[in-house]
């Protein structure tokens, strides 16, 4: 085991108090035979058991966590230990954060440089990867469990699923790859998600390397899962199946079928359970990554994530004095009321049409002789939306189409040329403007001016204050700056990364990122994504200070009739109105089926 040095736990002054459970959660409860796995680790040096009173007096701080069993498809149940209900997450100061690679770090650092060779790959699992940190011996009373039949045991190694095993593994593993890559030291890229590690590099020096790993691993005890080694060409990591030698990726038909499920799940009729929702909202925004134009329409699945069904309940008026003693400060119910259906959890959001927001709200309802009448939100259930719906159904019938090869390498950049654009708003008034330069040839440009009423017909939920939409407008001027690029540069190119400047932080991320749950910056952001996507331009929008956007700014507070500066020539100017940058109006279908 690596173990140089038990883990140091800096324990700060509890945001809450430790807790003692009694109980596991139910996943754990309804698999007894994964629970006796346990007794296993007793004897491999894992566990320590003690009984409760006994742990008192050698530690100073005590906390017992809940267990629950993570059930995956095509995996082993996991058991987790639960280290945010008794309070050590919260309570434990960790000084560090730590990244993971993704699908993007992958595409980032391929092809390697100054390497000409086929590539091939080689790909490894360490098991029960935080089991090799040992715990500090006078904190391991943090790492309490409870059996069924009322036994506690006590971690002498980081479990899984508390925060301080996160960091300790994380830095293992990052000291792991330091080593490697000295150990390697051939042109080549590597990386470690939690304990799945990566490498690739030429055809004819991977098994080399591969092999040294593993003798590594060997030598210094390394746990292993054997038959999850993979080295060749094409390999399977972190839920993507890559094929370093034609240079692509894809989703493997076992991640495919696994969204169909879901999405199908949410589109049956009817309400759908929020753990359903949450689920299938998470596995689409992991799988946006092979196409991130796709993200801004995920703001209507967040909507409905978080909008509740609200139904009506009733009391008896002589009860109602009764209701807050059932109630939290949020007006969530702690326990059903006697006599009601209110689930547990649920939140109080009206009564006889007056808005709830506090305890002392409930004064102001009027009591007579008939019932009392209240909306209440259900916790457990939402409505999907219709535009939520269309975006689901798209998902479905994208899992029943073959999975397509998608290229590794990220588009190249762009011709070496600036690009910057900015937009003005105030009243019912807004103002776009923006230039493409290319040393030596002539300043091309745009410059337009709206009213708030030329957005009416798209049915966008726009403020009559335009000041307030302003990153809307970034937004906008950004959408004017790919169309500039796309004709100048027109169709029958590869797919390219083009920078711009914007002076605007929120429409710079909703470009970058093209994610955005915010009402209406969502709506401009998706037309961003379709005129990005549709001209082959990935935007690399950068952040440049107000004072130095000044040619930007200039152009879209131009009122059309004053004179211009000389740079920018009237013949080089480019128009683009509301219904040209918003090319497909309600309505528009294609008349053939695509491909």
């Amino acid at each position: 085991m690596f173990s140089f040095r038990g883990t140091r736990m800096i324990l700060q002054k509890p945001r809450r108090k430790l807790v003692i459970c009694d109980r596991n959660w139910k996943g754990a409860r309804d698999n007894p035979t994964i629970l006796s796995e346990l007794i296993d680790e007793i004897t491999e040096g894992f566990l320590e058991e003690l009984d409760l009173a006994s742990a008192q007096q050698r530690w100073e701080n005590i906390a017992v966590a809940k267990l629950n069993v993570v059930l995956a498809d095509n995996r082993k149940p996991r058991l987790i230990m639960d280290g945010t209900v008794s309070g050590v997450n919260s309570s434990c100061f960790l000084n560090e954060r730590y990244c993971l690679p993704s699908l993007k770090d992958v595409r980032s650092a391929f092809p390697l440089r100054m390497n000409n060779e086929d590539l091939s790959a080689f790909s490894l699992d360490i098991r029960a990867a935080h089991k090799t940190i040992r715990i500090r011996k006078k904190d391991r009373g943090l790492a309490g469990i409870k059996l069924e039949d009322g036994r506690h045991l006590w971690y002498r190694v980081c479990p899984f699923g508390t925060g301080f095993s996160a960091l300790w593994w994380a830095r293992l593993s990052a000291f792991m790859i330091r080593t490697f890559h000295l150990l390697i030291w051939l042109c080549h890229a590597l990386g470690i998600f939690v304990d799945d590690l990566l490498l690739w590099q030429g055809d004819k020096a991977i098994e080399i390397s591969g092999c040294l790993i593993l003798s590594f691993c060997q030598a210094y005890n390394v746990p292993l899962s054997w038959h999850k080694l993979q080295c060749g060409y094409k390999v399977k990591w972190i839920g993507w199946l890559f094929n370093f030698r034609a240079g692509t990726f894809s989703l493997p038909t076992d991640k495919i079928e696994k969204i169909l499920r879901s999405v199908r799940v949410v589109l049956r009729p009817g309400n759908v359970d929020r753990c359903d929702l949450e689920k299938t909202v998470g596995l689409l925004q992991w799988v946006s990554q092979i196409s991130p134009e796709l993200r801004p329409w995920m703001a209507f699945l967040y909507a409905d994530l978080h909008r509740p069904v609200a139904t009506n309940h009733h009391v008896d008026s002589g009860e109602w004095h009764l209701l807050h003693e059932y109630l939290d400060d949020n007006l969530r119910f702690t326990s059903q009321p006697p006599g009601t259906a209110i689930p547990r959890g649920a939140r109080l959001l009206s009564t006889r049409h007056i808005e709830m927001h506090t305890k002392q709200d409930l004064d102001k309802v009027p009591l007579t002789s008939r019932r009392v009448y209240m909306r209440i939100s259900d916790p457990r259930h939402r409505k999907i939306s219709e535009c939520s719906r269309k975006f689901m159904e798209f998902w479905e019938a994208w899992c029943m189409r073959s999975p397509l090869e998608q290229c590794l390498h990220l588009p190249p950049r762009s011709i070496a040329c600036t690009l910057a654009a900015d937009a003005c708003a105030q009243g019912s008034s807004i103002g776009i403007g923006g230039f493409l330069r290319v040393e030596g040839s002539p300043v091309l440009w745009f410059s337009e001016r709206f009213e708030k009423s030329d957005f009416d017909g798209l049915n966008i939920p726009l403020d009559n204050n335009t000041q307030k939409n302003i990153g809307c407008w970034e937004l906008l001027a950004q959408i004017a700056l790919a169309f500039l690029f796309a004709e100048t540069c027109p169709g029958g190119r590869c797919r390219i990364q083009l920078r711009t400047f914007c002076d605007n932080a929120s429409a710079q991320a909703s470009a970058n990122r093209l994610m955005t749950t915010s009402s209406p910056l969502c709506f401009f952001a998706q037309q961003l994504a379709f005129v990005a996507f549709r001209h082959g331009i990935t935007l690399d929008v950068h952040r440049i200070s107000g004072f130095r956007n000044e040619e930007a700014d200039y152009l879209s507070r131009w009122n059309g009739t004053d004179p211009l500066v000389p740079e920018f020539a009237a013949t080089f100017r480019y128009r683009y109105p509301v219904k040209r940058m918003w090319q497909s109006p309600a309505g528009t279908r294609l008349l053939w089926s695509p491909p």
